[in-house]
C-alpha cells in the first residue's frame, strides 16, 4: 500500500512537470487546479462505494487466476488496493506541484520556502485527516 502511494505522489509530480500548465496564466492554472480536485472527489466517491466490495472482487480474481494459493489471493489484494490508492496519490502529487507552481507566482518569498510550506501543510493535514479518521469517525 505505502509503496503504491508513494508511486502514485511521484508520479503525479511528474505528470506535472511533464503536462502541467506552468507557463499559462494564473487563471488557467487556477480551472486546471479546479478540475484536479472534481477528479479528486468524484473518485473519493467511488472508491467510498466500491470499498466493501474489494474483497469480493480480489476473491474471485484470485480464484480465476490461480484458484485458492494464497499467494493469488495476496496479489490479487494487492492488485486491488493499488486501483482504490494509486488514482487520489496520483492526483494528490500532480495537485502538490501545481499549488507549489500557483503559490509560486507573483511572490516575493524563495521556492524553497513555498515549496517547504505546501509539504509542510500537506504533511499535518494528512496526520490530522489519519488522526480523524481512525480515532474520532
Amino acid at each position: 500500500m505505502l509503496a503504491d502511494v508513494l508511486l502514485g505522489l511521484a508520479l503525479g509530480a511528474w505528470l506535472y512537470a511533464w503536462l502541467g500548465p506552468s507557463r499559462a496564466s494564473v487563471q488557467t492554472k487556477a480551472y486546471v487546479f479546479f478540475l484536479v480536485e472534481v477528479i479528486a472527489g468524484v473518485f473519493v466517491i467511488f472508491s467510498l462505494t466500491s470499498f466493501n466490495h474489494l474483497h469480493a472482487i480480489a476473491l474471485d480474481l484470485s480464484r480465476r487466476i490461480g484458484g485458492n494459493h494464497w499467494l493469488g489471493l495476496g496479489l490479487a489484494r494487492m492488485g486491488a488496493a493499488a486501483i482504490i490508492t494509486l488514482v487520489p496519490a496520483l492526483v494528490s502529487g500532480f495537485f502538490t506541484a501545481l499549488l507549489v507552481d500557483l503559490l509560486r507566482e507573483g511572490n516575493k518569498q524563495s521556492a524553497q520556502l513555498i515549496t517547504g510550506s505546501v509539504f509542510t501543510a500537506n504533511t499535518l493535514g494528512s496526520m490530522t485527516g489519519a488522526f480523524v479518521g481512525g480515532l474520532v469517525l
